[in-house]
């Protein structure tokens, strides 16, 4: 299973992601500017997500 919980502000944007992904294939979808590309980019270790 993977779990993510992400918060990463950027200049006029703020993604907060939060979900359980149960173990097999997982698809991210949403309109243009929703944040998949940027939760993609911290998973993958491309971009730091805020820590608390």
């Amino acid at each position: 299973m993977l779990k993510v919980n992400i918060t990463k502000t950027l200049k006029h944007f703020q993604l907060n992601a939060n979900f359980n992904a149960p173990k097999g294939i997982t698809g991210i979808i949403g309109p243009s500017g929703s944040g998949k590309s940027v939760t993609l980019q911290c998973l993958a270790g491309l971009q730091t997500p805020r820590q608390w």
